[in-house]
């Protein structure tokens, strides 16, 4: 994914349109009804979004606001969640260290094969393979390239292959090919943060090789399963549990209408599961209570790097913090979560017990998400001061 970066430009914007909302207060009704406005507004006035879909949730308010927009009437609509689905893969890698099979300090050396390290980890001469530990992989400090996005020195990048060759199968090993033959190490572990695909499915060889199992089983069995998350699957892996599942909604990667492509196979660990708005609840409630990591494994995930002005990244988690692009936001406003390329994202807020999820399926509105976030969580706020 694109490193955000929010011009000063739209930060003074964002405090000039922002400023006057914290100072009405909303009942839960309008509240409700503003949020369905910005939503709607929010597909309406981008010429490249067709759709959006909003759950804004809360045990603690009592509120359960679903919405749906543009070419989309179905609220339990389907769709490919992108990079979200690295929390799916940190809280397998979570368990396994819960269990005492793996530990976040653990070279991955000691488990993944020469094979799969060879070259990825070689930077200014060095191979430093061995200096890379889980939780390097985890917060995307590592070194190692990514398949996804980075362009090689020569020739197109993996993304621009695929996108020439939708119909084209492309496999969570061919990225490591990919990455291991035409790419470079970005620095040395630990040094430096960057956004790395790669990572993730190296992050997924270790659970298929500590488990035994393929992992899509593995995330069947320990997630989706526990939590009759029925609507979910990982794309082209496994099926949903409920056979009357819907097909996955239109997803465009700029003006590319991309879910119908085979290379999504090589999504995998770093992002490919598809699901609904209400799954994605299931899971982020039981996470946030404590039913798949403990408190303390939890709160080790907050090993941040910096991920771009504001914005914090974990051990699959994105944070955001909203005090640092307007200071009429306190701290207690801030949400942790993720999202993915196509604006996708699953987030929550302490403070209010609230859970936002939901999808513009448009990468283009990628770095309008942060924006869209703060506004719906300042309604909210203003609904319960």
């Amino acid at each position: 994914m694109e490193v955000f970066q929010m011009p000063v430009r739209r930060v003074l914007l964002t405090l000039v349109l922002l400023f006057p909302m914290a100072l009405m207060a909303l009942t839960p009704t309008g509240a409700e009804e503003k949020i369905r406005q910005l939503l709607e507004k929010s597909v309406k006035r981008n010429k490249h979004v067709h759709l959006g879909l909003l759950l804004v949730h809360s045990d603690k308010l009592d509120i359960h606001w679903k919405y749906a927009a543009g070419e989309v009437e179905d609220m339990n609509s389907r769709y490919h969640i992108a990079s979200i689905g690295k929390i799916f893969t940190a809280t397998l890698i979570s368990q396994l260290v819960e269990q005492g099979i793996l530990q976040f300090d653990t070279p991955i050396a000691t488990i993944l094969p020469d094979t799969i390290l060879d070259d990825l980890f070689v930077y200014e001469g060095t191979d430093y393979r061995n200096a890379v530990h889980v939780r390097h992989l985890l917060n995307h400090t590592s070194g190692v390239a990514d398949w996804f996005e980075d362009k090689p020195k020569d020739g197109p990048s993996f993304l621009q292959q695929a996108l020439d060759h939708p119909q084209r199968v492309r496999t969570p090993d061919d990225a490591l090919l990919f990455t291991r033959k035409q790419l470079q190490a970005i620095a040395q572990p630990g040094g430096k943060f960057h956004y790395s695909d790669t990572g993730y499915h190296l992050l997924g060889k270790i659970i298929e090789i500590v488990t035994g199992d393929s992992l899509h089983q593995v995330l069947h069995q320990q997630i989706f399963e526990p939590l009759e998350m029925r609507q979910s699957q990982m794309l082209f892996y496994s099926e949903p549990a409920d056979s009357a599942a819907t097909d996955m909604l239109h997803a465009w990667l700029g003006d590319v209408e991309v879910s119908s492509h085979k290379w999504l196979k090589a999504d995998w660990a770093g992002g490919g599961v598809v699901t609904n708005t209400e799954d994605l609840l299931k899971y982020m409630r039981a996470l946030v209570n404590y039913e798949l990591v403990s408190k303390q494994t939890l709160t080790a995930w907050q090993d941040i790097a910096r991920f771009s002005y504001g914005i914090d990244y974990g051990y699959g988690i994105v944070l955001l913090n909203f005090h640092k692009f307007s200071p009429f936001y306190s701290k207690d406003l801030n949400v942790w979560g993720n999202w993915g390329s196509i604006a996708t994202f699953m987030f929550y807020n302490p403070k209010h017990d609230i859970y936002i999820i939901g999808a513009f399926n448009q990468s283009r509105y990628i770095r309008k998400i942060v924006s869209f976030l703060m506004r719906v969580m300042r309604i909210v706020d203003r609904a319960v001061v």
